[in-house]
């Protein structure tokens, strides 16, 4: 077999670099779905895109935005039994040990409390996901009760509560912790109001990555009901 010159060799090697396929970039996956959420929100016509335009800088790390809580009042659908259908199958596909009925009882008052304090549904979900699993016996090692982990030392007796276990109830669990963001919101405990990331910050017990840690499983909530 004739050896090829070494002047033809190279360019026949050249040509075979140019003639391969090049690899992917690899894209950020949090990166992907926040764009994804922006995509959802402008085809929807749910909000303006700009609304959300930060979640494409933002990580999970998100310490320091500064957004209107505006933003966050996203336009729903008036069907409320859709609704309540998708919330409940969004927890039983992320959390299966909790019961059909447990999810619907959630999913109804989710809707129900929060538009009753004017808060959007998809935060109370997404609160729920962070801080209890959707599971209402939860109690932290501090001692923080129900789905939405709230001190009873501090709110039952002003929200004048029976007694602590009332924060095991769906009902009361979900609309005590609604109605602590709810005064932080409106400019209570320092906290200046619509501003929903030192609400948060103020809700945990001032932890800087709990905000982001909200806004995420908001995000994934949304696409998870853009997909249904």
């Amino acid at each position: 077999m004739t050896e090829l010159p070494l002047s033809s060799r190279k360019f026949s090697e050249e040509k075979k670099k140019e003639e391969a396929p090049k690899p992917e970039k690899k894209r950020s996956k949090l990166g992907i779905m926040f764009k994804l959420v922006i995509i959802v929100m402008f085809v929807s016509g749910a909000m303006n895109v700009a609304a959300y335009k930060y979640l494409e800088k933002k990580d999970t790390t998100i310490a320091n935005i500064q957004q209107d809580f505006h933003a966050f009042r996203l336009q729903h659908t008036q069907d409320k039994d859709a609704n309540r259908v998708i919330i409940a199958k969004y927890i039983k596909v992320n959390h299966q040990k909790v019961s059909r009925e447990v999810a619907a009882s959630i999913a109804t008052n989710v809707l129900s409390l929060s538009e009753k304090w004017a808060i959007p549904y998809e935060l109370v979900v997404a609160m729920i996901e962070i801080e209890s699993g959707f599971d209402p016996q939860a109690v932290s090692s501090k001692g923080a009760r129900g789905l939405l982990q709230v001190m009873p030392g501090i709110w039952v007796k002003t929200f004048n509560m029976a007694n602590q276990y009332e924060l095991h109830e769906i009902d009361g669990g979900i609309e005590a912790g609604i109605k602590i963001m709810k005064r932080f919101l409106d400019g209570s405990d320092g906290c200046p109001r619509g501003d929903l990331m030192q609400a948060l910050y103020l809700y945990v017990g001032k932890d800087k990555a709990y905000a982001g840690k909200v806004l995420t499983a908001m995000a994934e909530f949304i696409l998870f009901r853009a997909s249904e």
